[in-house]
């Protein structure tokens, strides 16, 4: 969208003044609070915190990933039950069966990892999404983004690391003690680090958001839904541009109401272009026979059409029915990546029924 507005007014200098966006990207919601107030949210700052005061007692380095101690292995378990309470809780939000029965009819124990976290992957590719480590305490070099939650829901040495080291701590930490070790930690902590975000849910502001979203260990990658809005819209169209949609456990996206708005505006433009076809000739063989001109991105259309000695007149008429239908502001909002569909589906036929669309390719540009 801001590259939109950039390359219109680049086209003219008549249109700076018309056409002032800088205000566009601000939200009117106030700056939300990246506190998660919840439950487990404090006691994951705790453990963090903890954490925190080992790495004043250890280098936390590539090297020393494999360095081990009751007190690593203790806060592997811990963080480890809070996985498994906060993934039982997370598989009841999604309709879970919390009274799992056997193929005999007799019940059984509810698995934190094979039935609650492989439900969390099927509904939201949890395996997929990334952590990166930015706490300026540990001293990573080629340590530095994890996919903490890849294979957790499956068993034995199928499953995660961290989980398998969990399992041994807990059951012999004895004779496994090496298996709590910091790389294991630093894991069990990212996956429940992600687990939290998910369980909180919650949509923030662009305007002062924090990637760490609360944490003094990792942050998040965040994929931009911002460019690609089309006449016939869906999320098929969304050009995706940051870090990759599975990866990301953020997306970046306009609000649902602001998209219509914007949406609204752009079959506005393409309505006042039409009309101004259906009355000049000269325009109707351009865009029968002049594919160059309608070809590549709405951007790369606008910037033609402007420069255009033909369609220049037509083109500034129907920026500025465009232009009538902007907000001042504009709501772009930080949600979590659920995998779940991120625009309502948009139509030209919503705003103008029954009314043909655009010329020629201008059916398969975007912003």
């Amino acid at each position: 969208m801001g590259k939109l507005l950039s390359s219109l007014r680049r086209c003219h200098p008549a249109i700076i003044e018309n056409f002032d966006c800088s205000h566009l990207m601000k939200s009117k919601y106030l700056f939300v609070s990246l506190a998660m107030n919840n439950l487990y949210w404090s006691v994951y700052k705790n453990l963090e915190k903890e954490l925190l005061e080992t790495a004043r007692h250890i280098h936390f380095c590539d090297d020393q990933l494999s360095v081990y101690s009751m007190r690593i292995a203790d806060l592997l378990v811990r963080t480890c039950i809070e996985i498994e309470a906060l993934s039982k809780e997370l598989y009841k939000s999604l309709g879970g069966d919390m009274d799992p029965k056997e193929a005999d009819g007799a019940q059984r124990t509810l698995y934190f990892d094979t039935d609650c976290l492989k439900l969390l992957e099927d509904n939201w590719i949890i395996s997929k999404k990334e952590v990166m480590i930015s706490c300026p305490d540990f001293y990573f070099r080629n340590y530095r983004t994890l996919s903490p939650l890849n294979k957790s829901y499956k068993r034995g040495t199928s499953g995660s690391k961290w989980k398998q080291a969990y399992q041994a701590v807990k059951h012999d930490r004895y004779n496994n003690l090496k298996a709590g070790n910091i790389r294991n930690l630093i894991e069990a902590m990212a996956a429940l680090y992600l687990l939290n975000i998910f369980y909180s849910d919650k949509t923030y502001s662009e305007k002062g958001f924090d990637p760490g979203v609360g944490s003094s260990l990792f942050s998040v990658k965040i994929a931009n839904a911002l460019s690609g809005i089309h006449v016939n819209m869906d999320d098929s169209k969304i050009q995706w541009t940051g870090d990759t949609r599975e990866s990301s456990m953020f997306i970046l996206k306009m609000s649902d109401d602001d998209i219509k708005n914007w949406h609204n505006g752009l079959c506005s433009f393409f309505h006042s272009l039409n009309e101004s076809i259906d009355a000049d000739p000269n325009l109707q063989k351009s865009a029968r026979e002049d594919y160059e001109l309608f070809s590549g991105t709405l951007n790369d259309v606008f910037e033609k059409l402007s420069k255009s000695q033909l369609w220049k007149n037509a083109f500034f008429k129907a920026v500025e029915e465009h232009r009538r239908g902007w907000k001042s502001d504009y709501d772009n909002l930080f949600v979590v990546n659920k995998n779940q569909q991120v625009y309502p589906e948009l139509h030209w036929s919503d705003v103008y029924p029954g009314e043909s669309e655009l010329p020629m390719s201008l059916n398969e540009t975007s912003s």
